[in-house]
Formats: C-alpha cells, sequence, structure tokens
C-alpha cells in the first residue's frame, strides 16, 4: 500500500521454513514470464519445484508506516503532562493538583518550558499487551508515592501512543 492509500501488487519471493524444518523458497508473480524464470532457476540448481495453480481468491496482507513527528514534539508532551493533572486533579481533587509539587507541569505550559518537561513516550509490551484499546480511546494511570514524594503518570492517546510522565 503506497501513501495514497493505492494498494500496488508486485511479484515477490520470500524464504519460509517448512513444517518438517526445510528451507523453501516461495514466489507469486505478477506475469507467467516471471513465474517461468524463477521456475527455470531453480531447476538450473538442481532445486525441487512444485507449482501450483493461480488461487481464485488473493489475500493481501499490506505493511503501512504511518510516521508521526507530531507525537514526539514539544507540544504533544505538554498536551500530555496537563491531561495527566486533569486526572491527578479529578481523582485527588483540584487543592491537591494546585500544589507546589505539580509547579512543573504547570511551569512547562511556557514558551521555553518543554525543554525541562519530564514527559517522554513510552513503550513496553507487557503494559501495551494488558491495555488494549482501539484508536478513539485514551486512558491515564497515575501512582503517587508519599514516601518517596514522586508521582508517575502514564497516558496512552489513541489507543497506542504512551508516554510516561514524573
Amino acid at each position: 500500500m503506497d501513501g495514497t492509500g493505492e494498494i500496488r501488487l508486485q511479484s515477490v519471493v520470500k524464504e519460509t521454513v517448512s513444517e518438517e524444518g526445510r528451507r523453501l523458497r516461495q514466489g507469486f508473480f505478477l506475469t507467467k514470464e516471471e513465474g517461468d524464470k524463477f521456475v527455470e532457476r531453480a531447476r538450473a540448481k538442481g532445486l525441487k519445484v512444485t507449482e501450483l495453480s493461480v488461487p481464485s481468491e488473493i489475500v493481501i496482507e499490506a505493511d503501512y508506516t504511518l510516521t508521526m513527528p507530531w507525537a514526539f514534539s514539544g507540544e504533544a508532551r505538554k498536551v500530555v503532562a496537563k491531561i495527566a493533572l486533569a486526572a491527578v486533579a479529578l481523582q485527588y481533587g483540584v487543592p491537591f493538583a494546585l500544589s507546589p509539587s505539580f509547579d512543573g507541569i504547570r511551569e512547562a505550559h511556557s514558551a521555553t518550558g518543554d525543554r525541562d518537561l519530564r514527559v517522554w513516550a513510552f513503550s513496553n509490551e507487557g503494559l501495551m499487551s494488558a491495555h488494549l484499546r482501539t484508536a478513539h480511546q485514551h486512558s491515564v494511570m497515575c501512582y503517587l508515592s508519599a514516601g518517596m514524594r514522586k508521582g508517575w503518570a502514564i497516558v496512552t492517546i489513541f489507543g497506542g501512543i504512551t508516554y510516561l510522565g514524573n
């Protein structure tokens, strides 16, 4: 699939391993000529070739990479910090969220404050597998430690873009 959403088929040869542990080279070709060339080369190398008929239905497995530079921007990190602070205010009350402990988050919303903002993109396979969301769901998990006088928040937006802040 290209960047415009159009699926562009191409001939493919891939290496696989059979259930018996044998290496296999499998090909899918758009033209008969390409398939014949693949078979001819394999037989010239003395390899066994099994030709299959063209399937009546083709399943396309497309990979598409979406780049999101905005997700790592200072502005996105500020929004995530504000979400975490709002979650703290909701759970523990506005007076607590206005305490000096959270001054750093509020100061980060100044023009240059995002340099010191302690919010980073976060990825953890265990967390993500236990924390499945769809693209329109968002969540916040907070942990506040009175003994350590620290707090952590994991904010997930759009179902999978996750940030850790402390």
